[in-house]
């Protein structure tokens, strides 16, 4: 059975398959190849914590924008200093905020869909919307809990999933027939 790439990097022939071809001239391209300048991100849980953490990486890897999408109404200070020192890395990069509960699909996917039709793209998901219970030391989690929350962290995030597979898929079109979580 032969397996057909779904898509091939312009700096093809990368990694081991540069390695075994003879013609290739040794360089690193890692950094080329995980470059995203001009590419549009959504981060969830990117209010603060590792989700900030990934969509401040994002930016410096040269995404145009990415959107922080998480549950209170307004950005907290941590996120509005991020968002002041992104503007400061002088590669055009932006952070945009949105108040939204993730595991509301039809939401997600009307933000998804605006977000669409203003960047005119969408490369990349980050889910780091937080789910583990408060009140337990993630270090003291029994399994049982841990396991509820990966159900729940699973859950939570596949609208968000379906919607940039869905948009990447069609190229911005509208979603129809879309129901709730």
């Amino acid at each position: 059975m032969s397996v057909q790439a779904q898509s091939v990097s312009p700096l093809a022939p990368i990694g081991v398959n540069a390695a075994l071809d003879p013609s290739v001239q040794p360089r690193p391209k890692i950094f080329d190849e995980f470059a995203l300048t001009d590419r549009v991100g959504i981060v969830s849980g990117g209010n603060r914590g590792i989700g900030l953490e990934m969509a401040l990486t994002l930016c410096e890897l040269g995404a145009r924008a990415v959107y922080c999408l998480d549950l209170p109404e307004t950005p907290s200070e941590e996120w509005q200093k991020t968002k002041e020192y992104v503007a400061k890395l002088g590669n055009n990069s932006r952070l945009e905020y949105i108040s939204v509960d993730v595991t509301n699909q039809d939401k997600v996917w009307k933000i998804g869909e605006d977000i669409g039709k203003k960047e005119k793209r969408m490369d990349v998901c980050v889910a780091a919307a937080g789910i583990l219970k408060s009140h337990t030391d993630c270090l003291e989690y029994p399994a049982k809990q841990f396991q509820e929350a990966g159900y729940d962290h699973v859950c939570s995030e596949f609208p968000l999933m379906i919607l940039i597979g869905y948009q990447r898929e069609c190229q911005w079109r509208p979603i129809h027939g879309t129901s709730s979580w």
